[in-house]
């Protein structure tokens, strides 16, 4: 929503004054769509008569882009258009409901239309911006972000998406943080935010600590800053981070994400038992806690807890099996080539994944499998592991009371990582998924070790006052499909392959359906 807030669409004063023309039933519906009513403004907008007329027809599509049905919207937006096809925020809001329907090449064109009528430059720059790099136009949405930012110098989101997009380019990190002028001292704080947190995210730490601790001198309340410096300092100095955290909680005591950093600093601080108790404290409130989940499993392993066996029980909540061959290939390598093809064509013209990422010496890109156009082979590749995924639901649900095993799923995000040599995942859970996922589409010969390559769980990410190796290991063969819970750590060994051999993947997140 925040483009169309941007786009400028209109809205009433507090008497809800509007020209004499416009019935008082619209009125009262804009009242209620400015209030954040959209429902109720849609209802009383579809119980009116027609003709729809261009003001209507403006609100209406206001509404349903709150309420996330951008499809319908799009459809009152093109009415509008041909009453009024010169209204550049009418453009702009059909950019963004194209984007938000998955239509990337639409979204840039729309967007460029809005620009050239009028529309406000910054909003309609970022939404274009966006849609040039999700059609793979990496160059042009560089240069649409550059724009952005000489319009509006202290954006710190255009910020943010610029340095990231040279960097994923680059893999230069000097060049991509030092776009835009981030660093510039006289930037305002969130600028600065942007610049430490992107330098933290590239594994430039010690310089983003440096950024950070001069401007907790100037804020020393300024939460988000003290929860990130507090992560820039936890692993060399974790005593300096329990004490930023510690400041963080006493100010905002209701924020998770200040009391979850304050257990991971406690644990990296060796106080594990304080780190386990508060996570328990957390999942009391929350049982859905990923963050917690993982705290109290490293803290759990460290104490030599007897409960941690039992939730990281790998024969049980750990999947390997193969995919089926979709229909229309004849065998599973023949349908593995293809997709390996399309998969790398996604890749080229990028050497670094997104910043934040685990992916070290490789690149990540986002899947779309029901995006009109997409390629075939990645549009069937749901239905391809899909009796994989129903089998461990089931068999999940066999020993986990409650759980219900009817196969009844939903993605929630579907991605592709090409690892290079000495490539490697960093250790991490995923924070929003239920159960997550390897497929392996291609792998080189690997050196490097025993294990080179091969897929690890156990292994904590969160810095601990003794080492927590892993233990559990999965060979990436191509075709197989592995499945463990979202809140498992995970990650994989580093390996050796000749130049221009990579280990290509999709991963999923699935949740609930």
């Amino acid at each position: 929503m925040t483009h169309l807030q941007d786009a400028g669409w209109p809205r009433v004063d507090e008497g809800g004054q509007r020209s004499a023309d416009i019935a008082g039933s619209l009125c009262r519906a804009a009242q209620l769509a400015s209030s954040g009513r959209a429902r109720e403004a849609l209802d009383l907008l579809d119980t009116q008569p027609p003709p729809a007329d261009a003001e209507r027809l403006r609100l209406r599509a206001r509404c349903l882009l709150a309420l996330g049905r951008p499809d319908a919207a799009a459809t009152s937006l093109r009415e509008l258009l041909a009453l009024a096809p010169a209204e550049g925020d009418a453009w702009l809001a059909l950019a963004v409901a194209a984007g938000q329907c998955g239509l990337p090449g639409e979204a840039a064109s729309h967007a460029q239309q809005a620009i050239e009528l009028g529309a406000d430059p910054v909003a309609a720059g970022m939404t274009l911006a966006r849609a040039l790099f999700e059609v793979g136009r990496y160059g042009a949405s560089e240069d649409a972000f550059r724009e952005v930012l000489r319009l509006a110098p202290g954006y710190s989101a255009a910020h943010a998406a610029l340095v990231e997009l040279i960097w994923m380019r680059t893999g230069d990190l000097e060049d991509a943080v030092g776009a835009g002028g981030a660093a510039a001292p006289d930037s305002s704080l969130d600028v600065q935010l942007a610049h430490a947190r992107s330098l933290l995210q590239a594994g430039a730490t010690a310089a983003a600590a440096r950024c950070l601790e001069a401007l907790v001198g100037r804020y020393p309340q300024h939460v988000p800053l003290l929860l990130l410096t507090a992560q820039a300092l936890v692993e060399s100095r974790p005593e300096a981070a329990c004490r930023l955290t510690a400041r963080a909680v006493g100010l905002a005591p209701r924020s998770r994400p200040a009391v979850g950093l304050h257990g991971v600093a406690l644990l990296a601080s060796g106080k594990v038992r304080e780190a386990a108790a508060l996570a328990e404290r957390l999942l009391a409130t929350s049982p859905g806690d990923i963050q917690a989940n993982a705290l109290r499993a490293t803290a759990w392993r460290l104490l030599g807890d007897e409960r941690y066996a039992a939730q990281y029980d790998y024969a049980r909540r750990v999947t390997r099996a193969t995919i089926e061959a979709p229909t229309g290939w004849a065998s599973l390598e023949s349908y593995l080539a293809d997709l390996a093809g399309c998969l790398h064509e996604l890749h080229r013209g990028l050497v670094a994944a997104p910043l934040g990422q685990s992916v070290r010496g490789g690149t990540q890109v986002e899947l779309h499998p029901h995006r009109a156009g997409v390629a075939e082979p990645i549009r069937v590749f749901p239905d391809a592991i899909a009796p994989v995924v129903r089998e461990h639901l089931r068999r999940l649900a066999a020993s986990e009371p409650g759980m219900d095993g009817g196969g009844a799923y939903r993605f929630d995000g579907l991605w592709t990582v090409r690892l290079g040599s000495q490539g490697y995942h960093a250790h991490h859970f995923h924070g929003r998924g239920w159960i997550s996922s390897a497929c392996h589409i291609e792998v080189p010969r690997m050196s490097g070790g025993e294990r080179a390559g091969w897929l690890a769980f156990g292994a904590s990410g969160y810095p601990t006052p003794r080492p927590v190796e892993a233990e559990h290991w999965v060979e990436p063969v191509p075709g197989r499909l592995t499945l463990f819970p979202s809140w498992m750590w995970h990650g994989t060994e580093a390996f050796r392959s000749e130049p221009g051999a990579n280990r290509l993947s999709v991963a999923f997140d699935i949740v609930p359906g």
